[in-house]
């Protein structure tokens, strides 16, 4: 039984470039506090 959804493929996480910069998002926002983003550091393996 379909319920008219569609799987999407995409990374597990994504940049704060993506996730709120491109959106417009202030730097001020509620959304943007630690609790809402984990920041993760070095390069991809």
């Amino acid at each position: 039984m379909g319920l008219g959804f569609q799987q999407s493929e995409g990374p597990l996480l994504e940049t704060e470039f993506w996730n709120a910069d491109v959106l417009f998002m202030p730097q001020d926002h509620p959304a943007r506090s630690i609790h809402d983003a984990l920041s993760v550091e070095g390069a991809p393996e």
